[in-house]
């Protein structure tokens, strides 16, 4: 039997384009513990009426109307970070990302940063977590070469 082909999670990494159109992509050490990507389709939903039988329950369809990706990151705060997220939160502009998974390939795609929270109690490091939201089309993925 052969097992799947897998990818441990600390290979998931989250870059970002280091200047508009360099195509320079860097990993923020401040996503260090916790990163994902989720694929969402918003749905139009209707009812189709059975004309041969009006009173009997019509038929739902449903078309994709939309596509969308959200991206999320956390770790123990990166103080060296705080500039780069603080930035782009008050800019309310789409910076260029990509999600590798490991060497094998990526997704890439504008986004905005949604949500961006530091945390702490009183033992331990502050904590830090980011939620970036697509912003237009989301590529393929690309398989590397």
């Amino acid at each position: 039997m052969a097992g799947p082909s897998e990818l441990s999670a600390r290979q998931l990494m989250i870059k970002f384009e280091t200047a508009p159109e360099s195509g320079v992509f860097v990993a923020k050490c401040l996503i260090n513990t916790d990163r994902g990507i989720q694929f969402q389709s918003d749905i139009a939903r209707g009812t189709t009426p059975d004309c041969d039988l009006p009173e009997a329950p019509g038929y739902q369809w449903a078309e994709v109307d939309g596509l969308r990706a959200t991206v999320s990151g956390a770790g123990t705060l990166n103080l060296a970070d705080i500039p780069f997220f603080d930035t782009w939160y008050r800019s309310g502009d789409s910076k260029a990302i990509q999600v590798w998974a490991g060497t094998h390939g990526h997704w890439e795609f504008d986004a905005k940063l949604s949500a961006f929270d530091v945390t702490g109690g009183r033992n331990g490091k502050a904590q830090a977590s980011v939620t970036i939201e697509s912003d237009g089309v989301i590529a393929a993925y690309v398989v590397a070469a």
